[in-house]
């Protein structure tokens, strides 16, 4: 039975001829002879006076490949048409021409077969214009009310839409297929209220970076094939709420919209969030997140975070992280703007800002690194050799960026019955200069024979350095120690005694001394 809701149905689009009429497709451009070019840097030069961008897959157009012609008057649709040919197609969103592979053309038949007050159903089906084959795994989607679906593999589906007034589009979009729309107009309300949606668009690349990797175990195949039909588009919405990723009040349609707040029961799979987002395990987010992100396990941005981040174990982002990540384990990010507070370590490429880390911070370039050990690609490095006030022989590993650094170590001593010695400690370069540097730092020893409780001592010191070669430096400096150790075995300071006093069984003595050695920095 065919409904009275609907007066007029049905308009089949192709895209890319609608493309046609929009704005910058339709510029027009005057190229000069072109002698064995680039595609890419000609569309460079195209896209910079037209001030867009063009967005493509290198897999797939042919950017690198030379080309030649004659002076060219015309629009920018004509010159792309003239120069890839017909299997490519062109559409604009704003900011963008994106640029598809797409020998293949589908179409799509499709009716209301039923409605209530408050929904309509629309099934239909997809075949290939070519051979008349139904197409599976095709993507059917109505931006508007932010709602799709997968054909199955006869070509068919259901899709169940807000019963509205004024128009319905459906678009159907399959890799290597030129995108393909229907039309429904419904009976027109003057009075009708109608919200306006936002809508954006990120180049393909980009927002599928999280297609490899561990969230493929939490990202079921059918998402992801939609991923790959519907690109970068992405809508906004005010909210979602997910029970996992495959359970979002957004559907399947979830990983293309970007929420204002995202509420993940277990875990949620969206395009990106602009304000809070908190799940009970984790957050997996295609594109880019601000202000705050908390999930009890861990979170993933395809883009860039701005906010704060937080994680019982892992926080992980893909571009830019800017603000705080916190987690209980570790942190990642390519780039940081902002502080990284890892319980065991933090990785990052670039980093302006601080690592805070348990055991290890690992950067490209990372000026404020605490942890015990810092892998900084462009930091300092050094293994030290001195003998201290107490008679322990220590090698110690000073690692970290252009301003501070993390300390670890261990000594012996050859008469006392704590013959070891394992150090940790923090400090700051001050000076470097190209022969003379000057570091100040802070430095715990735990000495122990692994029977008993270890004697402490906390240290503070002001090291010069004299370097003797590119790699070689003598230094030495004052120290402040405070040393606990019990009553009944002493150690024996050698140094200048500030104060010492007896709390319980043990001995507190504050004293100063000199220390230094030979350090080999690279």
């Amino acid at each position: 039975m065919r409904l009275p809701i609907l007066s007029l149905c049905i308009a089949v689009i192709c895209l890319a001829t609608q493309a046609i009429a929009q704005s910058n497709l339709t510029k027009e451009i005057t190229i000069n002879k072109i002698d064995h070019q680039r595609i890419g840097s000609v569309l460079q030069k195209i896209a910079a006076k037209g001030q867009f961008t063009f967005a493509y897959n290198n897999q797939t157009i042919p950017a690198d490949s030379l080309i030649s012609m004659s002076d060219f008057n015309g629009t920018i649709y004509s010159f792309l048409s003239t120069t890839l040919g017909p299997d490519y197609e062109f559409k604009e969103v704003p900011g963008y021409i994106v640029l598809r592979h797409a020998p293949n053309k589908m179409l799509m038949n499709a009716t209301v077969d039923d409605v209530k007050d408050q929904q309509l159903t629309i099934r239909g089906q997809i075949a290939n214009v070519g051979t008349g084959q139904p197409l599976a795994q095709v993507s059917v989607y109505e931006k508007n009310q932010l709602v799709s679906t997968l054909t199955d593999d006869k070509g068919e589906f259901e899709l169940k839409l807000r019963n509205q007034t004024g128009s319905i589009v459906l678009t159907a979009t399959k890799e290597n297929y030129r995108d393909t729309s229907l039309l429904f107009l419904q009976e027109v309300k003057v009075n009708s209220k109608k919200s306006k949606k936002r809508y954006k668009y990120y180049p393909d690349e980009a927002a599928n970076k999280l297609g490899k990797g561990f969230t493929r175990l939490f990202i079921g195949s059918k998402q992801r094939v939609q991923n790959m039909n519907l690109g970068g588009f992405f809508a906004f919405s005010p909210y979602q709420v997910s029970l996992t990723p495959g359970l979002s009040s957004h559907g399947m349609y979830s990983s293309q919209v970007v929420d204002d707040v995202s509420l993940n029961l277990l875990g949620g799979y969206t395009a990106g969030v602009e304000g809070v987002e908190l799940a009970g395990l984790f957050n997996i987010d295609r594109w880019n997140v601000s202000f705050v992100q908390a999930a009890g396990l861990f979170n993933v941005v395809g883009g860039n975070m701005n906010g704060i981040q937080m994680a019982g174990i892992y926080n992980h982002v893909l571009n830019q992280a800017g603000g705080i990540q916190m987690a209980g384990i570790a942190n990642s990010a390519d780039e940081v703007k902002g502080a990284q507070i890892a319980g065991l370590f933090n990785v990052a490429k670039k980093v302006k800002g601080v690592q805070i880390a348990g055991l290890f911070n690992v950067a490209d370039s990372s000026d404020y690194p605490i942890a015990l050990i810092n892998f900084v690609k462009n930091g300092r490095k050094s293994l030290s050799l001195n003998y201290d006030e107490l008679q322990y022989l220590h090698v110690d590993f000073r690692s970290g960026g252009r301003v501070l650094y993390g300390l670890i170590g261990a000594g012996y001593n050859f008469s006392h019955t704590n013959k070891y010695a394992f150090d940790t400690g923090f400090g700051a370069h001050l000076i470097n200069q190209h022969f003379f540097t000057l570091d100040a730092e802070y430095g715990y020893d735990a000495l122990t024979d692994f029977k008993k409780d270890p004697d402490q001592i906390s240290s503070f010191r002001l090291l010069t350095g004299l370097k003797v070669s590119k790699r070689i430096q003598l230094f030495a400096g004052p120290t402040i120690n405070l040393a606990s150790y019990p009553t009944n075995d002493p150690l024996d300071v050698h140094g200048w005694s500030i104060h010492k006093y007896v709390s319980g069984n043990n001995i507190n003595n504050i004293y100063a001394t000199i220390t230094g050695g030979l350090q080999f920095t690279w």
